[in-house]
């Protein structure tokens, strides 16, 4: 296998990618948007603010995805956008608040902090993965796992500085964090220990929705009875020496 620093941008002589379709409609007409983005790389390029390596150093660090979906101008928009936040050409609230990505937020009696939307014993679900911040990789705090899973708050900490701004050396509102707690058998499909055990997480308030406490309430007799089945199942079933036990459990 070889070692080095290639990365998904890389695609030279990839046996995978042998039998994707060439684009080879060079004749195509660039859209009104294409010729500017085009344009102003030109401008920056020649005004010394960005050079054709800091062009493609950004398109190579979008994250793989975005990278693969993305049409040639979008990552060059892409690119260009990272570096004029990061070379402090655009101010990073500019920019999110021109791409829609700054969402009107009540502020606590402190004023430099998001007002807690939540209390201890509220049911909610965690938002799926967003591209917010299309123009860069996302620094994400909120592990994948519990994406899109019900759970009930369990302690709130306060407000604090959001990390996913951190990241970037940017600075916004403090956001409020909760410890939200699910159920194993709600995060793990199979779960065979007890119904009632479950994992306690810190999320932040972003990343946060309000379910009905019955939608919480269904989702743990879901659980409940699909844990029970997987602990019969088990019980009932003993594998041989040497048997594969990787197997489904319905």
């Amino acid at each position: 296998e070889r070692l080095g620093w290639s990365m998904h941008h890389d695609v030279g002589g990839k046996e995978d990618l042998m039998g994707e379709r060439i684009d080879l409609d060079e004749a195509k007409a660039a859209s009104y948007w294409e010729r500017q983005v085009h344009a102003l790389v030109g401008v920056l390029a020649s005004q010394g603010k960005m050079s054709v390596d800091c062009l493609r150093r950004g398109v190579e660090s979008l994250d793989p995805y975005l990278y693969r979906t993305m049409s040639y101008y979008e990552k060059w928009a892409a690119s260009m956008a990272d570096h004029c936040v990061r070379t402090g050409l655009v101010p990073a609230e500019a920019l999110r608040s021109a791409m829609g990505y700054v969402e009107d937020v009540e502020l606590s009696s402190s004023g430099d902090a998001a007002r807690a939307r939540f209390a201890v014993g509220d049911s909610v679900r965690i938002l799926p993965e967003r591209e917010r911040l299309a123009y860069r990789r996302p620094h994400i705090r909120v592990p994948g796992y519990i994406h899109e899973s019900v759970g009930r708050v369990t302690k709130h900490h306060g407000a604090f500085p959001d990390p996913e701004l951190l990241a970037y050396n940017e600075s916004g509102v403090k956001q409020p964090l909760y410890t939200i707690r699910f159920l194993q058998g709600s995060l793990f499909w199979g779960y065979a220990g007890s119904p009632s055990d479950a994992t306690d997480v810190e999320v932040y308030q972003p990343w946060l929705e309000p379910v009905p406490p019955e939608a919480l309430e269904e989702e743990e007799e879901r659980v409940r009875v699909r844990v029970l089945r997987a602990r019969a199942h088990a019980e009932r079933y003993v594998p041989g020496p040497g048997h594969d036990t990787r197997h489904d459990v319905e």
